[in-house]
């Protein structure tokens, strides 16, 4: 009778074949196949990142369409939140049933949500549409890695996941840049009419291929279900995450950081995490969310690495165009285009590092590689005036650029190549849970940084300003306000408030510095090879010379 508790054992021959290989009834796909399942995955991750973002410069024309100003910040919050909160829940529905049907179950509640969000006829019925999206989308990202670490085998992971990660990285950066041109060009409803055309032929095309699966066990029958799903410790988990994200979202915009409804919204979802991580201790392996996979240096490394990548390039991306348009006065589309080297550099450095890592076997030297140059680069943008020229900012993102994408895959390789393909889908879904939260913590703590500066920095260097004034008049309506002999002291003051949201960059990027030490020296070549030696009747397993993974009993052990 095993243990009700889940045990952490040292990887032996018997684990490290159950752990990375396909079933015995399927082999890993390849050729064409791989190109087209890596191609569909890759192009459901990015329009899924995109929908974070394209709503963004769509909203000026959404509340005109509706009269709702007072419901702007619901827009983004509706879909960030819903896709954030269910997250542990979709991993766990991975681990008890197909892949490839809850992976297209996700996608057609995903592309009903934007079918919703696009026809919607007022403002209640788009934040419902928003909604349902999230909950399909909180499906994708992880189900993807899922699929993709049981399609191929793991010395090749690293090149697709860097392609995968890469591109979905830059869905997030130019969301707003394609949502202007939408709305601009067509209608802010082709913002969400954007996703159909794009997940439809995914969706036909997944239904007729078949791919490798880890075996499952779901319940025999409905009234099992919220056990093997931990409905309890979810009911604990989804309104504490929605308390603490809406206190980062609403907290030092529509209310004040020492307002009762901020600290109210804090104190419960922190007393709700003590409940939920109650909870999840006492069903062990059975749990929403195992401990003990939390307790593994390499996940909550890993999580915690994704989350300080994830919020360095939100502090960068979401305020570079801000300081283009106001203290270089670009147009939004100059602004636009003009953070182009950072995500192109990203992309080519990621897909380049993924066969590089794929080469050598090693992936943390590129983790440590990419964390550092992300440093510095970050660290450089705080130098930028409103005289900097440009082979300056366009050199500084292109060197950011390229630290990100030697990075930011890393700790999905190294989850891949630690855990066993069981828990692979919880250990997946923790990973988009995490960029999701690094994304709403460090754009509310850089709007706050912003204001609190801006105030200070008008009265030291256009003291003839009214700060309330420059704040309501945007990023673009700044110059027909003050005069000429005001606006350079304006623009000296703005540079100073978002020069001092890069800080956040910096120390975001050199936090995640000193986590990724931790996501472990596996050569994943070497551990093929002695996959293969198995397969072909070689010789024993060695130890993995003091190597943990996590080793949950399957649910169906008594």
């Amino acid at each position: 009778m095993a243990s009700s508790k889940p045990s952490i054992t040292p990887v032996n021959q018997e684990q490290d074949v159950d752990s990375h290989l396909p079933s015995p009834q399927m082999q890993y796909i390849t050729g064409v196949k791989l190109i087209l399942v890596t191609g569909s995955l890759t192009a459901m991750v990015f329009i899924m990142t995109l929908n974070a973002s394209v709503v963004a410069t769509a909203i000026p024309s959404i509340t005109s369409s509706f009269h709702s100003i007072n419901d702007i910040g619901w827009y983004g919050t509706a879909y960030v939140v819903s896709t954030c909160v269910l997250q542990p829940l979709s991993g766990k529905i991975y681990t008890l049933y197909s892949s490839k049907y809850t992976f297209l179950t996700c996608l057609c509640i995903f592309e009903l949500g934007s079918l919703i969000s696009g026809i919607s006829r007022n403002s209640d019925m788009l934040i419902v549409g928003r909604a349902i999206t999230g909950v399909g989308g909180s499906g994708l990202v992880g189900g993807a890695y899922t699929i993709l670490g049981a399609s191929c085998p793991l010395e090749k992971r690293p090149t697709i996941i860097g392609i995968v990660t890469g591109v979905g990285a830059v869905g997030q950066i130019i969301g707003p840049l394609i949502g202007g041109a939408l709305t601009q060009h067509l209608s802010w409803r082709w913002c969400f009419y954007l996703n159909l055309p794009v997940g439809a032929p995914v969706f036909f095309f997944f239904l007729f291929l078949q791919f490798p699966d880890s075996p499952k066990s779901p319940p025999s029958s409905w009234r099992q279900l919220p056990e093997k799903l931990d409905l309890v410790g979810f009911l604990a988990f989804a309104p504490a995450i929605l308390m603490i994200l809406l206190a980062f979202q609403w907290g030092g915009s529509t209310y004040p950081w020492n307002s009762p409804t901020i600290i109210g919204l804090f104190i419960g979802g922190a007393a709700l995490i003590m409940i939920f991580g109650f909870l999840e201790h006492r069903r062990g392996e059975t749990a929403m969310i195992p401990l003990a996979l939390l307790k593994e240096r390499v996940v909550y490394c890993a999580c915690l690495t994704t989350m300080l990548q994830m919020g360095a390039l939100m502090a960068l991306s979401y305020y570079m165009p801000t300081w283009f348009q106001l203290v270089k006065e670009d147009s939004p589309t100059t602004s636009g285009v003009s953070v182009l080297p950072s995500f192109g550099s990203q992309i080519v450095t990621s897909v380049v590092t993924g066969a590089l890592v794929t080469r050598c076997g090693y992936y943390i030297p590129f983790a440590i590689a990419g964390s550092a140059i992300s440093t510095i680069g970050a660290g450089l943008f705080t130098t930028f005036t409103p005289h900097t020229p440009s082979s300056r900012w366009i050199g500084y993102q292109i060197l950011t650029g390229m630290g990100r994408g030697l990075v930011m895959q890393q700790p999905i390789t190294a989850l891949q190549a630690n855990t066993p393909r069981k828990v692979l889908p919880i250990v997946s879904a923790l990973i988009p849970l995490c960029q999701y939260f690094g994304t709403a913590l460090f754009v509310s703590l850089g709007t706050t940084v912003f204001t609190n500066t801006l105030t200070p920095a008008l009265q030291m260097y256009a003291p003839g300003v009214d700060p309330k004034t420059v704040i309501s008049a945007g990023a673009t309506g700044i110059k027909g306000l003050v005069s000429s002999e005001e606006l350079p002291g304006v623009l000296l003051a703005a540079n100073k408030a978002l020069t001092d949201v890069f800080y956040l960059a910096v120390a975001a990027s050199c936090l995640a510095f000193i986590s990724c030490w931790g996501l472990g020296w596996k050569n994943i070549k070497e551990k093929r090879q002695e996959q293969q030696d198995v397969e072909g009747g070689g010789g024993p397993l060695q130890e993995d010379k003091g190597e943990k993974v996590v080793d949950l009993p399957s649910p169906t052990d008594k």
